[in-house]
């Protein structure tokens, strides 16, 4: 694929019009907790406990997915302990 010429501009002020006019596309929540996530905040300065809270708890996910979230964390942490 080729790369656009330098300083092309891909888009019109109608494009930009029917950006600004159109509803907006829903937003999808793609948060997952991972071991890397989890090694992560336990590698940085602070208390990692508090830090894994705040993600876990301050955010817009259902409060369903939240608890979701910290079994998940508590089950990942586990495993790292007994590794």
């Amino acid at each position: 694929r080729k790369k656009a010429p330098e300083g092309f501009v891909a888009w019109s002020e109608t494009t930009f019009d029917k950006l600004i006019q159109s509803e907006p596309e829903p937003l999808n929540s793609r948060f997952r907790v991972t071991h890397t996530m989890l090694l992560a905040v336990i590698a940085r300065p602070g208390n990692a406990f508090e830090a894994m809270r705040h993600l876990l708890e301050d955010n817009h996910e259902p409060r369903r997915a939240q608890l979701r979230h910290i079994r998940r964390a508590i089950a990942i942490y586990r495993s790292l302990l007994d590794g």
